[in-house]
């Protein structure tokens, strides 16, 4: 059976305008959210040995999306964005530890 379409179409309704644009400086951002991003070949080079030093890689796996908290990500990707460490510094810590504690499907 063929549908027919009704004409005219009716116009999208769209939510109701806010009554007030709340200011920018009232709003209070969360610092624990924040990702501190190391600045500099040192401090890259610092928060990779901090990284490996911790049991965290080995479960990356189970927390590598979660939004929030302490070790929810490896925060390589600004530190390799900006050219302050390579992928190969990434992984020759990477098999380093995995010599020192092990394998798993996180590492």
């Amino acid at each position: 059976e063929e549908i027919e379409p009704k004409l005219p179409i009716a116009t999208p309704q769209l939510p109701p305008r806010p009554n007030r644009v709340s200011d920018l400086a009232e709003f209070k951002a969360n610092s624990s959210y924040s990702i501190k991003v190391a600045a500099g070949e040192a401090q890259a080079q610092q928060q990779l040995q901090q990284y490996f030093q911790t049991d965290v890689a080995l479960t990356y796996k189970e927390t590598r999306n979660a939004l929030f908290g302490e070790h929810f990500s490896t925060r390589f990707s600004p530190i390799l964005a900006y050219g302050a460490i390579s992928p190969r510094q990434i992984k020759q810590a990477l098999t380093q530890f995995e010599q020192q504690r092990g394998a798993n499907e996180s590492t």
